[in-house]
């Protein structure tokens, strides 16, 4: 079986997936890991961090769905960790595979709320550790922006959507306990 924890960065994506490889068998995929590897080895196939997400998205999803079908060909339990993967390219490209999918959101925060709780919570390897305020608050808002055309697409295609702007670890603990409810579904 293959969970895909999607939706922005800072959102309690890892969070949700490292607590769910806790209570299960599964295996963790961040696939951030992947796309800075690619970004960073193979700059010519023009892949980057920060690209424009509603353009990335659809090829994002392709690359998602090809991956999974040799997952599930070896027969492998994994959560994959996403960012850049907006609800209608999941809907358009992986969809019939079969992956089950979760988003996490803050579209009603304020960038400078986000950022208040950011400096709070960041470890000393974060990669929000060294940027300067003004930096974060411009990147926050384009999540919170990309957090309210996700909410809308996962509105529109029936895929739940967390909002972890207000009580974010009661929202982190329903979501998890949503996809323990599906794995332990399917299992039976």
């Amino acid at each position: 079986m293959i969970i895909i924890i999607a939706g922005v960065s800072r959102s309690g994506k890892s969070t949700v997936a490292k607590r769910l490889v806790s209570l299960t068998n599964f295996n963790l995929i961040p696939f951030d890991s992947i796309i800075t590897t690619l970004e960073n080895l193979y700059p010519e196939i023009g892949i980057r961090h920060f690209d424009d997400n509603a353009t990335f998205s659809p090829k994002l999803a392709e690359f998602t769905a090809v991956f999974i079908s040799h997952l599930q060909y070896e027969e492998l339990d994994e959560i994959i960790d996403i960012y850049q993967l907006f609800p209608a390219d999941y809907v358009t490209h992986i969809v019939d595979s079969g992956a089950q999918i979760i988003y996490l959101g803050y579209p009603d925060l304020s960038a400078e709320e986000k950022l208040k709780y950011i400096r709070k919570y960041q470890r000393k390897i974060d990669w929000t550790t060294d940027m300067k305020d003004e930096e974060m608050l411009a990147i926050i808002s384009k999540f919170i922006h990309e957090s309210k055309i996700m909410q809308e697409q996962c509105r529109d295609h029936n895929i739940p959507f967390f909002d972890t702007a207000e009580n974010f670890n009661g929202n982190i603990d329903k979501a998890v306990k949503y996809l323990v409810e599906i794995i332990e579904n399917k299992s039976i």
